[in-house]
Parts: C-alpha cells; sequence; structure tokens
C-alpha cells in the first residue's frame, strides 16, 4: 500500500472490504471515533495491485460493513437506528 496510517493505543477497530468487477477493492477502517474510505487497485483489469487510487475521511464511525451491488458501494453501520441500521450509498 503507498500510504500508511499507523493506529496506536486505539480502543475499537472495525474493518470492512468488497470489491468490483473492474479491478478495485474497497477497504473501510473505522478506528476510535475515526474511519477512512480505500479504493486501492487489484492488479487486475489494468490496475496497479496496491496502488491507493483514492482515499477519505468518512462521516460514520464504528462498526461498518459494505457491499458493491450494481455500481455502487453500499454501507450499513451496526446498531444505528432501526432493526437493519442506516444504510448509506456512495459513488465508487
Amino acid at each position: 500500500m503507498a500510504k500508511f496510517d499507523s493506529f496506536v493505543n486505539l480502543t475499537e477497530f472495525n474493518s470492512s472490504i468488497t470489491v468490483d468487477n473492474e479491478g478495485f477493492l474497497y477497504l473501510w477502517v473505522s478506528l476510535a471515533t475515526r474511519s477512512q474510505m480505500y479504493k486501492i487497485g487489484s492488479g487486475e483489469s489494468g490496475t496497479v495491485a496496491g496502488k491507493v487510487y483514492f482515499n477519505a475521511n468518512c462521516d460514520r464511525e464504528g462498526e461498518v460493513t459494505w457491499v458493491y451491488c450494481q455500481g455502487k458501494l453500499w454501507a450499513r453501520r451496526v446498531n444505528e437506528g432501526t432493526d437493519l441500521g442506516h444504510l448509506l450509498v456512495y459513488d465508487p
């Protein structure tokens, strides 16, 4: 990975990963009170393996799961709102 973040003395850690059919994997890392999303090349379909193509701070922290479906990233924060939680949609 081209970028390194140090995560020392954090009390809460969660990560979720999904892939698309275009050669990218998407990583969600939530640490204590901050979260990051990463779009990383897999080495398939012309992408560079391990290259971080995009990263951004997230507006949600805590235990998040996500999936790539029909050209969108669907993220759900566990234990928020209803029994199903809140569903967020991101454009990859």
